[in-house]
């Protein structure tokens, strides 16, 4: 069965690809998607939860903010439509977010090569994630913590990344 989605980045044509090797049927691939998109949702909600919690946000602007994201349009649609990769974009972006914040309070390069590898991520399920939003924050990064790691370390670690995006993009 051919899908006529006009674009689709190369890791969420694999992911519907995957779908499809287990659901032979459009309706049970949409279904899978369905709730695929839920679960995502719900991880969405968890990690909004826990940037509230760093911020000490109040329980009534918590709640505020996740009923917000709760009745957010791009939320709603994208569970009842047609799979999509916005619901996982939109997770690896606030996801992202958290993994920043962390960064940069305690810098580790774990949290680094994470952080890398979600713009990797990114990149195959949206094409507008380039290398040059990774050029840009290995540039603030080497700006704002001089200390943390040796340079070289930070430069074999974005050199390998802007390798991987290079060569697997085509970019």
């Amino acid at each position: 069965m051919v899908l006529n989605l006009i674009f689709q980045p190369p890791l969420f044509n694999l992911i519907i690809g995957i779908a499809f090797k287990f659901f032979e049927k459009i309706s049970s691939v949409a279904l899978f998607f369905y709730f695929f998109n839920i679960i995502i949702t719900i991880f969405i909600l968890i990690i909004a939860f826990r940037l509230c919690k760093i911020y000490q946000l109040s329980n009534i602007k918590t709640f505020l903010l996740l009923f917000f994201i709760t009745v957010n349009p791009s939320i709603y649609f994208y569970e009842t439509n047609a799979p999509n990769y916005e619901s996982i974009t939109c997770f690896i972006l606030i996801l992202q977010f958290l993994i920043f914040i962390k960064y940069f309070k305690k810098y580790s390069l774990k949290l680094l090569i994470l952080i890398y590898l979600n713009f990797l991520i990114l990149t195959y399920l949206w094409s507008a994630f380039t290398p040059i939003i990774l050029i840009i924050f290995f540039g603030l990064d080497l700006f704002v913590n001089k200390d943390f790691i040796e340079r070289k370390k930070k430069k074999y670690i974005y050199f390998f990344f802007i390798f991987l995006f290079l060569f697997t993009t085509g970019d």
